[in-house]
C-alpha cells in the first residue's frame, strides 16, 4: 500500500482499495488451506486437501 498509495490518493480510490484488500485477507483461500494443510501434515497434507482423499 505504500508504493501505491499516491496514486490511489490521486485518484480517489483509497477506500475502495482498502477495504478489499482487508476483504481478501479475512477471506479464506485455497493458498491458505494449501499452507495450514502443509503445517500439519506436510505434503502429504496438500496432497489429501487437493485430491480430497486420504494418501497412503
Amino acid at each position: 500500500m505504500q508504493y501505491i498509495a499516491p496514486a490511489l490518493e490521486a485518484s480517489g480510490d483509497t477506500r475502495k482499495v482498502t477495504s478489499l484488500i482487508h476483504r481478501l485477507l479475512k477471506k479464506v483461500t485455497g493458498a491458505n488451506q494449501q499452507r495450514a494443510a502443509l503445517a500439519e501434515a506436510s505434503l502429504h497434507g496438500v496432497i489429501e486437501l487437493v485430491t480430497g482423499r486420504s494418501t497412503p
